[in-house]
């Protein structure tokens, strides 16, 4: 065989190659790292040099701090600068580590916040802020049911002057409420939400003024039977996963695909709260629920998809 053809074989046999650890074995791998002293979280990334990306792919480990190498144990306590990983019949892969520190790990609030968890009525009707973000255009707000605002399907960024008036109940106090005015809401086959900035007191991720709500997740039918739990302005509620990629009736929004379902943890007031794991990772946020052979279950949109639509970033 002529020499080019073998070497583009080869070419084309490393291309089909996976760059990354199959989800279970870097599940395994993270559980390791974790152990690990300061180690907080782990991520598949590119690796830093000198403070810049660079174009290498690395297995990104968050830590508290960072510790001189000898005052580590090699094995148990220092995180590898190489992380091997078989890839079938193929050439073992090799991982590079890449170490960075996690600044102000799950720093509580001053003061209050507007953030999961947080009750929001308008015009009589309730529902539950679901995440905070930063949108690029309307500033740090969190979002909530788009049906709390909305009537019916459709996009629509309200004018200066008509944005709807609604009042937000703390989870961290005994319901001091705060003003605060709905700006967009959404409402289609894949999306319910409305976004609200609150005018006296700052967004943040946390739930109750000082837990964590982490970024989003997107779970795969092998989280199905997860142990979840709901952010809700009535408390922590538990549920348990039951499927990916819904397409169900939910309520007056009619037939809505791309959905998260779970057991039925939820009443009436909860519609916008944030579905998390043990974790904390958000994976969905509440649009309503639907009934299965006599059974009720509550269904979720991704708690990515307001950042995706809206180019907005996790607060």
């Amino acid at each position: 065989m002529p020499k080019g053809k073998a070497r583009g074989g080869r070419a084309d046999l490393r291309l089909q190659l996976p760059r990354t650890p199959s989800p279970a074995h870097l599940a395994e791998i993270y559980q390791d790292l974790l152990r690990r002293p300061h180690v907080l979280g782990c991520f598949i990334g590119r690796k830093r040099k000198e403070g810049r990306l660079t174009s290498r792919l690395s297995l990104v480990c968050a830590v508290e701090k960072k510790v001189p190498r000898d005052e580590l144990h090699p094995e148990q306590e220092l995180v590898p600068e190489i992380i091997p990983w078989t890839r079938g019949k193929a050439r073992p892969g090799r991982l590079a580590t890449d170490v960075q520190v996690l600044s102000q790990p799950f720093h509580p609030a001053n003061g209050e916040v507007a953030g999961p968890g947080d009750g929001v009525t308008a015009a009589g009707s309730r529902a539950t802020v679901g995440i905070a973000l930063r949108h690029p255009v309307l500033g740090d707000v969190v979002t909530t049911a788009g049906h709390l605002v909305l009537g019916g399907p459709g996009e629509v960024t309200f004018p200066e002057g008509q944005q709807i008036p609604v009042q937000l109940a703390s989870s961290a106090t005994d319901g001091t409420l705060h003003a605060g005015l709905a700006l967009k809401a959404v409402r289609s086959a894949t999306a319910d939400y409305a976004l609200v900035r609150v005018t006296d007191i700052p967004s943040r991720n946390l739930y109750a003024d000082q837990t964590p709500i982490a970024l989003p997740f997107i779970p795969s039918d092998d989280d199905i039977g997860t142990p979840l739990f709901v952010v809700s302005a009535r408390g922590i509620l538990k549920t348990r996963f039951r499927g990916i990629q819904g397409l169900l009736p939910v309520g007056d929004n009619g037939l809505m695909q791309s959905l998260l379902i779970t057991d039925f943890a939820t009443s009436a007031g909860d519609s916008g709260s944030c579905l998390i794991d043990v974790q904390a990772r958000a994976w969905g946020l509440l649009v309503g629920f639907s009934e299965l052979d006599g059974k009720l279950v509550s269904v979720f949109i991704a708690a990515g998809l307001p950042l995706a639509l809206e180019g907005a970033t996790f607060l």
